[in-house]
């Protein structure tokens, strides 16, 4: 199941080098991981679920990379989208959009 979520998104510097990444590796609680930001940058995460905004700040490590988790939230990928953004001090971003799945429903 885990698969299911660990869908990528990317974002592109002026230069067209590949820029910062953004995953979602739990819906449970919802835990993102951000690669490819500034050695220590700060960074802003925004989640949107069900209309409700969430967010939080975290601090890249020395490779750049941040997992922060809203411990709060828990995402039912059947019944809600996902939209995550993460915008470093130093101006790098990335965005993750998880539309809401078309779930079998159960037999009676």
């Amino acid at each position: 199941m885990l698969a299911l979520f660990s869908l990528t998104a990317a974002s592109s510097w002026a230069s067209g080098a590949a820029g910062p990444t953004l995953r979602i590796v739990s819906a449970a609680p919802v835990t993102l991981v951000g690669r490819g930001f500034g050695r220590g940058e700060n960074v802003r995460i925004t989640l949107v679920s069900e209309g409700t905004g969430h967010a939080k700040w975290a601090r890249a490590d020395r490779v750049g990379s941040f997992t922060t988790s809203f411990e709060a939230l828990r995402v039912d990928r059947c019944n809600a989208s996902l939209a995550a953004s993460a915008v470093g001090s130093g101006g790098r971003r990335a965005q993750l959009k998880l539309p809401q799945r078309a779930c079998p429903i159960g037999k009676p």
